[in-house]
C-alpha cells in the first residue's frame, strides 16, 4: 500500500472510529461517509494486497463493514468472500455481528453469499475451524451465520456435533437453521444427525417443533421403505 493509500486510510479509519485519540475533537473530523465512494472502494482494493497485517486489514474492514452508506457495506461483502479466510477469527465475529444485522436485505444477501463462497474455496480444516469457532460464538448473528453455512452442501469435519450443540442454541433462528442444516446434511450420518432432530421436536417454539416434527417423521418413513 503506497504512502497516500495508507494515509486516505488512516484518516477514513479516524472518522469512522468511535474512539478519538491525540485530543482531536470529533468536530474536526469528517464524517466517513464524506469520502467517495470510489474512493473507499480504492482503499478497499490496496487492502485485499498481501502487504498490509491481517490485524491492520481486519480493524480496516470493521470500520468500513459501518459505513452507513448500503453500497460501501455490499462492497465489504465482497472482500470478505475473497479475504474471509485470511482474517483473525475474532474479527470476523466483530465483522460478522454488525453485517448479520444490516437493516438492508441486500447486505445481509450478500453476506450469505460471501460468506458460502469463502468456504467453498476454503481447505476442509480451514472450513471447520471458521465453522466451529462461529458456531460457540456469544453472538447470536454469529451463529446463525454457522448453522445456515452448513444447510450448504459443505463438507465440515463434525458437522454433526456443531449441529447437535446449535439444537440447544437459546436463539430461536439458530434451532430453525438447524432443522434445515439436518434435512440438507442427515444422509451424511443419519445416526448422527437423526438425535439431532429428535431432539428439536420436543423444541419450546411451536415452528420449529413442528418443521422438525415434519422432517423427523419423512426421515423414519423413508428409512422404513430403504430411500436414501
Amino acid at each position: 500500500m503506497n504512502i497516500y493509500t495508507r494515509r486516505i486510510l488512516a484518516a477514513y479509519l479516524a472518522s469512522a472510529t468511535i474512539s478519538l485519540t491525540a485530543g482531536v475533537s470529533e468536530a474536526a473530523l469528517p464524517k466517513a461517509e464524506a469520502f467517495p465512494v470510489q474512493l473507499v472502494e480504492n482503499i478497499l482494493d490496496e487492502v485485499e494486497g498481501d502487504d498490509m497485517d491481517v490485524n491492520e486489514k481486519a480493524r480496516a474492514i470493521l470500520a468500513i463493514a459501518n459505513d452507513k452508506r448500503t453500497d460501501v457495506r455490499v462492497r465489504v461483502c465482497d472482500f470478505l468472500a475473497v479475504e474471509l479466510e485470511r482474517l483473525p477469527l475474532s474479527y470476523t465475529e466483530q465483522i460478522f455481528e454488525k453485517l448479520a444485522e444490516d437493516p438492508e436485505l441486500v447486505v445481509r444477501r450478500q453476506l450469505g453469499r460471501a460468506v458460502f463462497k469463502a468456504l467453498d474455496s476454503a481447505s476442509v480444516l480451514n472450513r471447520t475451524r471458521m465453522v466451529t469457532h462461529w458456531a460457540l460464538s456469544d453472538v447470536s448473528a454469529v451463529r446463525r451465520i454457522a448453522a445456515n453455512a452448513l444447510q450448504q452442501d459443505l463438507f465440515c469435519l463434525g458437522g454433526s456435533a456443531v449441529a447437535n450443540h446449535l439444537a440447544d442454541d437459546e436463539d430461536v433462528c439458530v434451532r430453525a437453521a438447524v432443522v434445515s442444516m439436518v434435512k440438507s446434511r442427515h444422509h451424511e450420518n443419519p445416526a448422527h444427525y437423526g438425535p439431532v432432530l429428535e431432539k428439536l421436536t420436543r423444541d419450546a417454539e411451536p415452528a420449529v417443533r413442528e418443521a422438525a416434527t415434519r422432517l423427523y417423521n419423512k426421515m423414519v418413513r423413508e428409512n422404513a421403505s430403504g430411500v436414501n
